[in-house]
């Protein structure tokens, strides 16, 4: 099962909710500017995080955005979600340039400086934060489910 942005009319009515634009100025400090949306499907043929980038601990390189997510199936502990460092969007330094390393943390270290949580939800669910925020993607499956989800960058 493939799906497109367009597929997806809804995704629009929610990212062009008046209360969602309102928050993420309040957070930003200023207007929102939605500029790309991207919708991302990872199989079972993905297991490890050497085939998979986003499965390490990570932020995004791309100064002050936020990312939102939006569940196209629902995501348990065996539906591979994303997991997050409680509270770093504050402690992490981004950049736009150097090194791609330099955005990448060892999971030890993370573990040992920060509360982490799955994103976890029911299909049409979601959630945002900030692109600061320390994250990995769940590569490697506990249960049969296919990872699908919506992704937008930034909202």
């Amino acid at each position: 099962l493939e799906y497109k942005a367009a597929d997806l009319p809804h995704l629009d009515a929610g990212l062009g909710s008046a209360r969602l634009h309102e928050a993420l100025a309040d957070y930003l400090g200023g207007p929102v500017v939605r500029t790309q949306t991207t919708v991302l499907r990872l199989t079972d043929a993905l297991s490890e995080a050497s085939g998979y980038v986003s499965g390490l601990w990570h932020h995004d390189r791309c100064g002050r955005r936020v990312k939102a997510f939006l569940s196209l199936r629902d995501v348990g502990a065996d539906g591979r979600p994303t997991w997050c460092a409680n509270a770093s969007h504050d402690t992490a330094y981004y950049t736009h340039s150097g090194p791609l390393h330099l955005s990448r943390f060892d999971a030890a270290w993370v573990a040992r400086n920060y509360a982490v949580a799955p994103a976890l939800g029911p299909r049409g669910g979601g959630f945002v934060f900030d692109t600061n925020t320390v994250h990995r993607g769940q590569p490697d499956a506990v249960g049969s489910q296919l990872r699908q989800r919506g992704r937008c960058l930034p909202v």
